[in-house]
């Protein structure tokens, strides 16, 4: 990202001009859809022993703007935290088994994440007016540094370090109740981010900005950002 702003930054210089800037905030909801978590675990309605649980992320952050127009440097930082309830995962099998699966615990699972995005800005109304509209169309990448863990409980049958240990041949919904957990699994240590967006940005008097905004963030997304403009 570093990299990406002294270019930006570099090619801005020697243009000449003042080059136009923006910081804001911004927030976005991110979902898993169920389509895709229906590829690896079984609904309720499939035999599983309860109904899967929802998966989706809130994300919180700052970001900077260098926009040379029509182009536009986005350099963020922000915090994405993973929004799961408790629940019990079926992953799928053939022949289905709906014994086997995994109680997860959600205990903070999240990220901090850095990233860049370019994009490029097309004008929908007069830049004449006090306020005008833009399209954003852009993508970038980003890392993260994952915080927080998972509590796993397996099923009985699957656990195979001691045969007499809790809940032997009880499911993994038992045993979340009476058994300390097998695992703590977390994120990976670094989460890759990719970034693909297309936003509608409200600019007014050229001091300020709202964008509405949604598409990929390693995940299906959408968002509001809002900031000024200098």
């Amino acid at each position: 990202m570093l990299a990406l702003f002294v270019l930006a930054s570099t090619l801005a210089a020697q243009a000449g001009d003042r080059v136009p800037m923006s910081a804001g905030l911004r927030s976005r909801s991110l979902t898993v859809p169920d389509g895709i978590l229906n590829t690896w675990y079984f609904t309720a309605d499939e035999g599983a022993l309860q109904e899967r649980p929802h998966l989706g992320a809130r994300v919180y952050g700052v970001e900077f703007s260098l926009e040379p127009a029509p182009t536009v440097y986005t350099f963020y930082l922000e915090y994405l935290g993973v929004r799961a309830e408790d629940g019990y995962w079926d992953d799928r099998d053939s022949p289905p088994v709906h014994d086997d699966g995994d109680w997860l615990a959600n205990d903070g699972l999240g990220a901090v994440v850095l990233g860049a995005n370019f994009g490029h800005e097309v004008t929908l109304s007069s830049q004449d007016k006090t306020a005008w509209l833009g399209l954003l169309v852009g993508g970038g990448l980003g890392a993260g540094l994952s915080v927080g863990r998972a509590e796993q409980w397996k099923a009985g049958p699957a656990v195979t370090t001691d045969p007499a240990r809790c809940g032997a041949l009880e499911t993994a919904i038992d045993r979340k109740d009476h058994c300390d957990p097998d695992e703590n699994p977390g994120l990976w240590p670094v989460v890759p981010m990719v970034d693909i967006s297309v936003a509608l940005r409200l600019h007014v008097a050229d001091r300020a900005y709202l964008r509405l905004e949604g598409g990929l963030h390693d995940t299906l997304y959408g968002g509001l950002a809002a900031g000024g403009s200098f």
